[in-house]
């Protein structure tokens, strides 16, 4: 099943790239779907789509540490989310903390959890890095996103620079006054 999967994504890639038909939103999220559903011992496949999320994120000439930097909140989300299957799934015991118990099949789900979710992630940080947000906006709306979350979205990412601008003059006034 896991290699169909692959070849799910492989098809979708290349449509997109090659053919010129679809759009990025559409591979974008293929990838992440299929990413995000291999199964648990799929190592060899999820390795595979790591690699073509590298090539991806090297062809659209996004650097390593801002791509790094951009999943660091997301995945930080996902590692406090599953912490809890290193006690929770039974199996042979890998440490011992007092009366907790870490157990090695705990360990490697949390592992194959955190290694899926950065997989699927890279076509966010993709889509974010290489769209303007008004194409997001208006994509989003094409989606039929309710309009009042489309409009907030857009009021708080034009207060977000609004803020920006503020501060950076606030600390420019301060600094010319010392």
């Amino acid at each position: 099943m896991a290699t169909h999967v692959v070849d799910l994504a492989t098809y979708a890639l290349f449509v997109f790239l090659f053919e010129g038909q679809g759009n990025p939103f559409s591979f974008y999220f293929v990838f992440a779907l299929v990413a995000a559903t291999m199964p648990p011992g799929a190592w060899a496949e999820v390795a595979a789509l790591a690699v073509l999320a590298v090539i991806l994120l090297a062809i659209a000439r996004i650097p390593p540490a801002s791509a790094l930097a951009r999943l660091a909140w997301p995945l930080g989300a996902v590692l406090i989310a599953s912490i809890a299957l290193l006690v929770m799934v039974p199996g042979d015991p890998l440490l011992r903390l007092g009366f907790i118990s870490i157990s090695r099949a705990g360990a490697e789900r949390l592992g194959a959890v955190m290694c899926r979710a950065a997989v699927a992630l890279v076509p966010a940080v993709l889509l974010v890095s290489t769209t303007a947000f008004p194409d997001l906006l208006h994509a989003l709306r094409t989606l039929r996103l309710p309009r009042p979350v489309a409009a907030a979205l857009g009021l708080g990412y034009r207060l977000l620079y609004l803020t920006l601008d503020e501060s950076d003059r606030l600390q420019r006034a301060a600094r010319s006054r010392n």
